[in-house]
């Protein structure tokens, strides 16, 4: 499944008419109730901290992708991997070399 496929409230409907039959059984006892709807409470909150974790990680391997893939494209410039573009870049620098020779940086 994808991150965009996850559905938030997947995991807590499933529970909710659970909840109303218990709290019924569990009328005469308060602290039986509270200690059944915490650990439901602790099963939700362990699971949206799952789906948190899951989102940061794949956000944090999406940038370190972003990193690598821009890292490979320098290195390609300079390795004449992509002969068109290493060759485009070195007229580019030649005329700018030449530009920055001939007029002065304090007239740019």
């Amino acid at each position: 499944l994808g991150l965009d496929e996850l559905d938030d409230d997947e995991f807590d409907d499933d529970d909710s008419d659970q909840e109303e039959d218990d709290d019924d059984v569990y009328e005469g006892s308060s602290a039986k109730v509270k200690s059944k709807k915490k650990k439901k409470a602790d099963k939700k909150g362990i699971m949206a901290s799952y789906r948190m974790m899951k989102r940061m990680g794949a956000m944090f391997q999406k940038t370190l992708e972003d990193i690598a893939a821009y890292g490979e494209r320098v290195k390609n410039i300079g390795n004449w991997s992509v002969p068109l573009v290493t060759t485009l870049v070195c007229i580019g620098l030649f005329f700018a070399t030449v530009v920055l020779f001939f007029i002065p940086i304090n007239i740019l």
